[in-house]
């Protein structure tokens, strides 16, 4: 095989170099996707093993697989297939080391991975000599024989609670609570109908190609969101909906817009500004403008993106400098360990530099704006009242939720913006406004 069609050939180039070869652009982008790790520690289910048994034959026709060892080589070619299997579901290759000193090297691993290879199962993308990188392997159709895989048939949902209370500023250290008290119990009982409800359909959204940087047309995926509810403390505090690892919140907007229902297209509406507009309402100010214009007509796409994510900052920091320092750090495409931000972090700190660039605008600079466009309220900036006003929204989403799962109609929160099919989409801006007017009295921005 030639270096035009060998992709373990050459070096990493970049693939708008003019020399570059298709199988150049290949490795660079395949390197650039978000890798899977090999967990030999892993729950594989029963499909997984009957299909690595169906396969681990096919190893033996290697010429590089001896047949000693032959448990411990089935062993880790589970948890080969189900690193490759969630691969495939995240559009992105497995990585593992060939460096004999690292703990996770061993013979018979690297004797299966070689077989795996050579027997047509993956793709082997080889790090260069002395990167940081690990090597990549890129399950084949023959491996993963089909396009859409469902996540809980590689990892099954196993959540039965849905309701957390957990020590705020800790490790995630979880607080005893009565589960028969008139919240949790109420909260468990509406996520639990939610997550009933939307079981029932067939979830799915367009894949968003991390490589190319935009969606991928033809290429749907499907969506597992599991619902629960976190609070921190006590049941007055924080409260908000989440989704899990499989879920929709994890998605960028783009991706949620193509969100289908059982093939039914979706829509998605919005509490426009919330949190600021809450602390007006909560005031008894009926505020109907954008609180995030704070240089009026002449505020840029560019100068408002700086803004939201500053008056948001302000609102849940304790002072007003640790807004800006968590705003620099939004910023930055580093995150606090060190290490560099990948996927939509990565991409929201591009975007921030980017409109700090075009407009000159320094986020300590706006402080003293803020506060002047926003005088009736600057009282409850960096005042860490963001806690409050979460749980007042994580109240809202869950009347609006049971509203509609209580009818065996899907429907996805993502805060303060909800997504059910389309053709429902004037009753869920209806209902939303209904709900708001109910709690605080005002209309809030509906969009």
């Amino acid at each position: 095989m030639d270096s035009s069609t060998n992709p373990n050939d050459g070096k990493t180039a970049h693939p708008k170099s003019s020399w570059v070869t298709p199988a150049d652009r290949e490795r660079y982008r395949v390197f650039r996707l978000p890798a899977v790790r090999i967990d030999t520690k892993a729950k594989i289910t029963t499909e997984t093993r009957r299909q690595a048994d169906l396969l681990f034959p096919e190893l033996s026709k290697a010429g590089v697989f001896k047949t000693y060892k032959l448990h411990d080589k089935k062993k880790f070619f589970y948890a080969l297939v189900h690193a490759a299997k969630l691969a495939k579901y995240r559009a992105g290759p497995v990585m593992f080391t060939r460096n004999e000193r690292h703990p996770s090297w061993s013979v018979i691993s690297q004797q299966v991975i070689d077989a795996a290879v050579e027997v047509g199962l993956f793709f082997e993308y080889r790090s260069e000599p002395q990167s940081k990188h690990w090597s990549r392997l890129v399950p084949t159709e023959k491996l993963v024989a089909f396009s859409s895989i469902d996540p809980w048939e590689v990892e099954p949902n196993t959540m039965t609670s849905f309701v957390y209370l957990r020590k705020r500023g800790g490790k995630g250290e979880e607080l005893p609570f009565d589960r028969d008290d008139p919240v949790p119990s109420e909260v468990q009982r509406i996520l639990g109908q939610v997550n009933t409800c939307n079981r029932r359909y067939h979830i799915t959204c367009l894949r968003y190609d991390e490589a190319e940087g935009k969606i991928a047309k033809k290429d749907r995926m499907v969506i597992r969101p599991v619902h629960y509810a976190l609070f921190s403390d006590n049941w007055d505090t924080h409260g908000r909906i989440y989704t899990g690892k499989y879920g929709h919140q994890g998605l960028r907007a783009l991706q949620r817009q193509t969100i289908k229902f059982n093939d039914m297209p979706s829509i998605e509406y919005d509490y426009g500004g919330m949190h600021p507009r809450l602390l007006y309402h909560l005031r008894g100010i009926d505020y109907q403008g954008d609180p995030y214009l704070l240089w009026g007509e002449r505020t840029s796409t560019s100068m408002r993106t700086l803004a939201k994510v500053f008056v948001n900052a302000l609102i849940n920091a304790k002072t007003p400098q640790a807004a800006i320092s968590a705003c620099n750090q939004k910023m930055s495409v580093w995150n606090k360990k060190g290490s560099r931000k990948k996927g939509k972090a990565r991409e929201e700190a591009y975007r921030l530099r980017h409109a700090c660039q075009e407009t000159g605008v320094k986020f300590a600079d706006m402080l003293p704006l803020t506060l002047y466009r926003h005088a009736a309220i600057r009282d409850d900036f960096g005042c860490d009242r963001g806690v409050e006003l979460m749980r007042i929204d994580s109240q809202l989403a869950l009347s609006i939720l049971d509203h509609f799962s209580s009818r065996g109609i899907p429907c996805l929160s993502c805060h303060d913006s909800f997504t059910v099919p389309e053709f429902l989409g004037s009753e869920l801006e209806l209902y939303m406004s209904l709900v708001y007017r109910d709690k605080m009295g005002f209309s809030p921005i509906v969009k």
